[in-house]
């Protein structure tokens, strides 16, 4: 923007970040005329580290000498990478499809692993390991490829639960993902084993030791089931009589116990839910299903 023509002129690039690395720092310009603007690329090389942090602020300078005359310039520029997470839910595919791992099931396990960063991540490797001595890993290792900023990937592993798996048994499991040495994550996730769960789709009560009501017997129907095929309706009775269902099972530790139910009764018929011969609730009228 002078009133005069610059020499040639010599400009020396200079960066003092750790992840930076300048293979061609100097460049020399032509002469250029009073306004005369101009554009030159490809002047400069540098190199990015593959452990910048995303979002990471550089700081170049940029000494130039024409003649007598020296300037000096700074420039910011920002350095993009991959952030990666794992969603906090793995999911089952088990054997019978209730969603549970049950002893002597082969099962797949996915996650998701996303990508909050600003650069695409090339490539996603994953491990999945578990401490549990009645888990066994037959795959526990996944690969996901170019997963764009602000993408997922889901990966899958494949277990295998023991036969002789005690009901009820917590096993802990870990997840690691990285890309390349610099971007990495992990999350643990647990689950009970062979768990006591019946969800009636054998259509029958045969998976447990049902003790049913002889004279009013509960019945597996399937009208408006929750989920599936089949639920279980309790006997038809008449005034001043009772349909009961129960079973005995042996825990060895506090725990929680859940189940869905529907009614749809006079507000004077209700539906007890006991243990060990104590009321834990009690449901009438017309409700919908609700755990």
């Amino acid at each position: 923007s002078g009133y005069e023509a610059s020499t040639s002129t010599t400009a020396t690039l200079s960066c003092t970040s750790p992840y930076i690395t300048i293979s061609n720092s100097q460049a020399i310009f032509s002469a250029i005329q009073p306004g005369q603007q101009q554009t030159f690329n490809n002047v400069f090389g540098i190199s990015v580290a593959n452990n910048i942090p995303d979002q990471t602020n550089v700081t170049f300078s940029l000494h130039m000498v024409s003649g007598q005359n020296s300037w000096n310039e700074t420039f910011t520029l920002r350095g993009n990478a991959p952030t990666l997470s794992i969603s906090p839910t793995m999911n089952i595919h088990d054997d019978n499809g209730n969603g549970q791992i049950d002893a002597g099931e082969t099962a797949r396990i996915d996650i998701q692993v996303s990508n909050n960063g600003h650069a695409k991540a090339n490539t996603i490797n994953a491990n999945f390991t578990s401490a549990s001595p009645y888990i066994n890993i037959t795959n526990g290792n996944a690969t996901a490829n170019n997963v764009a900023v602000n993408a997922s990937a889901t990966l899958s592993f494949t277990i295998t639960c023991n036969a002789n798996t005690p009901m009820g048994q917590l096993a802990t499991f870990n997840a690691n993902a990285a890309c390349g040495t610099a971007y990495s994550t992990s999350r643990g996730f647990s689950t009970r084993l062979n768990l006591p769960i019946d969800n009636l789709e054998s259509g029958d009560l045969s998976q447990f030791n049902w003790d049913n009501d002889a004279q009013h017997p509960w019945q597996i129907t399937t009208t408006n089931p929750y989920d599936g095929t089949y639920c279980l309706r309790s006997g038809e009775i008449g005034d001043n009589a009772s349909s009961e269902i129960s079973i005995e099972v042996e825990v060895m530790q506090n725990d929680t116990i859940s189940f869905f139910r529907r009614t749809s009764s006079q507000e004077n018929d209700k539906l007890y839910f006991y243990i060990d011969d104590i009321e834990k609730t009690q449901v009438s009228g017309n409700q919908v299903w609700r755990e």
